[in-house]
């Protein structure tokens, strides 16, 4: 379909809709496409979602609970945090556990209030939890009793709720506060206002604090639902969610895919999350089948297990209507597979940021089969994509060049690093450090990455932060990491080190002593012992591409496979 014909029925979804009128908006100094009478906050987003009444809204173990009672218990929760806590508007609060209701309800909780949640990637170790609980000036930190037990360890002491020592559900049935949305906890709140600090690898080494705002998340959720009107007019009636919406959440909420895509969007949709607090292949597809589940919001790693359980079970699962293998290229080889376990399935896939509050481009059903190699059509009208040279002009279909992205939905600004944030942030545009280009039906193609990043099974990790724990371990003088080729995971990390003169250190014990610094998906799954110092270019860099020749030519010193 060409440009011309999709601007058609984008047209036709959004002149039906009498709920949404598109406008623009001054956003801290730049003009942006917006919606104008829309949602204008998270708090008035679950006041929405309150509307879906008795519907079931999430599912985990035996633990059922309709949206009334999900809203229900938000509330509560934060009547305890305002008047119990003494939490004020702005303030930081950070939620450090597995995917569980508590986890959904505390976010919700927070947002009401006007404080500022703080979701920190459950996998990390003590060192990174540690540092995004000061760089962000958390006050107080939620978690359960594994993230908990870390924090006596911190260098700064920090005020904690542990939902399991606690036991969350009977705790706040047992404290009398209101269920509702009460004058008391009513606190004034501005659509550009602070909702959340998300934490992202990046090339710079230490995690990146993303500050996002309700505007931005809305943004989002509003751009997702004009995405669907316009596939049901493009292909007679298509339904992205299917006529009763429920969702598996298989990905963790600490990342946009599983906080926006997956929860957030519920709520506005009314939709069913039935919760896993960690991929179990066996379980997501039993769960699949018993709750009826419309949407998968996986990585490719997630699929793959998925489809080969099925096959092997000779189990199909007929409702499900979507398959989205977000965070890094599905095989195309696994189309055909996808489709006879999920016979009334369409494959999807999208690109998006941390930084775009989840939006970008999505490609789904049928331009999906014809252009599997895409990432799909830029999410319009609220979100535009532009590919650019070295010099940031702006390059004609087909040509490869940076990926920049505007839209109200971006972010604000990063935490406490505004010299990045200016690298990263012009004119309104985002940079994203990913190479693409467009082609002449405006699809999006990935073609490869300006930043220093790894992506494994969609996990965002900085070389530069591997080779900082590599070379604070004893007798290790040089580091240089970088990633390989993995048919599971799309990538994995690899590294070789230099050991210092007349010192032996095993390849297996290196591994070992990572794994105490790092989370477990950013230790190396291969790694290569130089027996010599790092060879160099003219201006005294490492040379990568002689040590990569190298890794090349001999087989790793230890390797995880």
């Amino acid at each position: 379909m060409d440009i011309q014909q999709f601007q058609i029925h984008l047209n036709k979804a959004i002149q039906h809709r009498r709920d949404i009128k598109l406008g623009k908006a001054d956003i801290r100094g730049v003009q942006y496409d917006v919606v104008e009478n829309g949602i204008a906050n998270v708090r008035d987003l679950l006041v929405h979602a309150s509307s879906f009444d008795e519907i079931e809204c999430i599912v985990f173990d035996e633990t059922r609970l309709t949206f009334k009672q999900f809203f229900e218990y938000s509330q509560a929760f934060a009547h305890i945090l305002q008047h119990k806590y003494s939490i004020k508007p702005r303030q930081k609060i950070a939620i450090a556990m597995q995917n569980r209701p508590e986890w959904l309800i505390c976010f919700a909780a927070i947002v009401s209030i006007g404080a500022v949640a703080v979701p920190l990637n459950s996998w990390w170790q003590k060192n990174d939890l540690a540092f995004a609980v000061e760089d962000a000036n958390v006050v107080l930190l939620i978690g359960d009793k594994k993230r908990i037990s870390k924090a006596s360890d911190f260098p700064i002491k920090i005020n904690t709720i542990d939902v399991d020592d606690k036991n969350f559900f009977v705790w706040i049935n047992q404290t009398q506060v209101p269920r509702e949305l009460s004058s008391s906890n009513r606190v004034s709140l501005h659509t550009d206002d602070d909702v959340c600090i998300l934490y992202t690898s990046g090339s710079t080494g230490r995690p990146k604090g993303v500050i996002l705002t309700h505007r931005g998340i809305l943004t989002s959720i509003y751009s997702w639902s004009i995405l669907a009107d316009t596939m049901r007019s493009r292909f007679d009636g298509l339904e992205i969610y299917g006529k009763d919406p429920a969702i598996i959440m298989s990905v963790p909420l600490f990342h946009v895919a599983g906080l926006h895509s997956c929860f957030l969007n519920s709520l506005f949709l009314g939709r069913k999350i039935v919760m896993t607090a960690k991929w179990e292949v066996a379980k997501a597809a039993e769960l699949i089948n018993r709750e009826k589940v419309t949407t998968l919001v996986v990585v490719p790693t997630m699929t793959q297990d998925l489809v080969a359980y099925l096959e092997d079970n000779a189990v199909t699962c007929p409702t499900v209507v979507d398959v989205n293998s977000g965070g890094s290229k599905l095989q195309s080889s696994a189309i055909k597979r996808i489709q006879k376990v999920f016979p009334n399935a369409s494959p999807s896939s999208g690109y998006a940021m941390t930084e775009t509050n989840a939006i970008g481009a999505v490609n789904f059903g049928p331009d999906y089969i014809e252009k599997p190699e895409s990432t799909g059509k830029p999410i319009e009208p609220l979100t535009k994509v532009e590919i650019r040279d070295n010099a940031e002009n702006v390059l004609p279909n087909n040509n490869e060049g940076e990926i920049w992205i505007k839209s109200a939905a971006a972010f604000k600004t990063y935490h406490n690093l505004p010299e990045v944030y200016a690298e990263t942030f012009k004119n309104g545009w985002i940079r994203t450090g990913d190479l693409g280009l467009l082609d002449n039906d405006g699809f999006l193609y990935i073609t490869g990455r300006l930043k220093n990043l790894i992506i494994r099974g969609g996990e965002n990790i900085s070389s530069l932060e591997v080779e900082a724990a590599l070379t604070n371990l004893p007798h290790v003088s040089e580091a240089f990491v970088f990633g390989v080729p993995d048919e599971r995971f799309g990538e994995v990390v690899a590294a070789i080190v230099s050991i210092e003169d007349n010192k032996t250190v095993a390849a297996i014990d290196i591994i070992a002593s990572t794994k105490e610094h790092v989370a477990h998906f950013k230790v190396p799954g291969k790694l290569w012992v130089y027996k010599d110092k790092f060879p160099r270019t003219a201006t005294q860099k490492i040379d990568m591409q002689t040590l990569k020749h190298h890794a090349s030519q001999h087989l790793p010193d230890y390797s995880e496979n």
